[in-house]
């Protein structure tokens, strides 16, 4: 009977995870057609590149105390996990304002802004700690196993912005109404996003100051959590400083089509996070080098199936019916390649993460944006556009490889230094 039942829980949670990852899919989709119809290139390169730093801020305000909840979840203890949440809120309380205003002088003195600060600040009260104590809601669940509400949250906020596209699309808004809708869109999901936690047992309420421990045992995850943005929402503002805001939006539109078409393959590197972190427990290190390399084989052909297949629907799609300009789709048509190493980049950071080096994952996290911003400065001063897909390419490249061979000599140390105890 037991068999039964963690068959049948495996095959709801797989389709309510499923489910929603399609849902964030069509949302994600919708938010970027839409915005390509609505702004205009410059004003779609300044809000890619807010969000982004607004992402990377998001994913710092928790501290890194919500990686914690999966260890605290093998407590004999279930009072070991409410209390890293309310270590948690207390993080967000103090943390939060400070970042916030971090983050709107870095924006305001990096490029400039279309829109009054004070929107710009309630935008980013929204994009940091709301949107952090959301996708540690989401960690939370996922520490509980409940990978249906794990999915499920962070989806809900995508659905939020495309709700908010479209309403601004009919109402024919400019980038300020747009952002007056997304605030309102963001804060009702948010709040429905929470309270659907709170009802699936996954948050309390009662925040505390976290205790030294915590915040120690925190600490490497925390660099590691923004970290594993940077590449993907820092690009955005570095791009402003070599291009310009124009084509920033050009290319911030056709990297969220690849970065969408890079999903599926992404949420199955990190499904491979909790087989490895056993295996590693277990000391099976020659089943988890074959396990990693036969997915680093599963991802590639994955990814390059899923970039075939994007490159010969391009042939057919008129993109710019839909609203998109031509230099967007000669972007997409480049960015298609980037989607295999985005992939593996992925399956590289899970695999670190697993064998607990997440400060390796940051360091090459970070020396792949150092990278890519000097390839930009150096391809888009002689091959224009194709210089920011080349440069794109050759960092993600970079730091995928990088990773994975990180991640072999981890294997390699932990192995030595098992044998080295078992001998002692």
């Amino acid at each position: 009977m037991s068999r039964i039942r963690d068959a049948q829980r495996l095959a709801h949670d797989t389709f309510a995870s499923g489910s929603w990852m399609v849902v964030r899919l069509l949302s994600l989709g919708v938010w970027v057609v839409v915005m390509a119809k609505l702004l205009s290139a410059a004003a779609f390169g300044w809000l890619a590149s807010t969000l982004g730093i607004a992402a990377v801020c998001a994913m710092f305000v928790g501290a890194g105390i919500p990686y914690l909840f999966f260890a605290a979840a093998h407590e004999d203890s279930p009072t070991v996990l409410e209390v890293r949440w309310s270590e948690l809120l207390g993080c967000i309380c103090l943390l939060g304002p400070l970042i916030v205003l971090v983050a709107l002088l870095g924006i305001v003195t990096w490029m400039p802004t279309p829109v009054p600060v004070l929107l710009l600040l309630a935008l980013l009260i929204v994009e940091i700690p709301l949107v952090g104590l959301v996708q540690s809601s989401a960690l939370m669940a996922h520490a509980k196993r409940n990978f249906g509400a794990a999915a499920g949250l962070p989806a809900m906020m995508t659905l939020g912005r495309a709700l908010a596209a479209g309403s601004a699309l009919a109402m024919q808004v400019g980038i300020g109404g747009y952002l007056v809708l997304h605030l309102l869109t963001a804060l009702l999901m948010a709040v429905v996003a929470l309270a659907w936690a709170g009802a699936k047992g996954c948050n309390t309420v009662m925040p505390r100051m976290p205790s030294g421990t915590t915040l120690r045992g925190a600490s490497r995850y925390a660099a590691m959590a923004g970290g594993s943005l940077v590449n993907s929402e820092l690009d955005k503002p570095i791009l402003v400083r070599v291009s310009g805001l124009a084509v920033t939006g050009n290319y911030a539109i056709a990297y969220r089509i690849c970065a969408a078409a890079a999903m599926p393959i992404t949420a199955l590197s990190a499904s491979m996070l909790p087989r490895w972190s056993r295996m590693l427990a277990a000391g099976e290190f020659r089943s988890l080098r074959r396990s990693f390399a036969l997915m680093l084989l599963v991802v590639a052909c994955g990814s390059l199936a899923i970039s075939g297949l994007l490159q010969m629907l391009l042939g057919y799609a008129r993109l710019q019916e839909l609203g998109f300009r031509h230099e967007v789709v000669s972007l997409i048509k480049g960015l298609v390649w980037v989607i295999a190493p985005i992939g593996l980049h992925q399956l590289g950071g899970t695999a670190l993460l697993a064998v607990s080096r997440p400060l390796r994952r940051t360091i090459v996290d970070v020396a792949g944006l150092a990278l890519l911003a000097m390839a930009f400065l150096y391809f888009y001063k002689d091959m224009g556009l194709h210089g920011l897909v080349l440069a794109s390419v050759l960092a993600e490249i970079f730091v995928a490889s990088s990773m994975a061979v990180a991640f072999f000599v981890s294997i390699s140390q932990s192995e030595s230094s098992m044998r080295e105890r078992s001998v002692g």
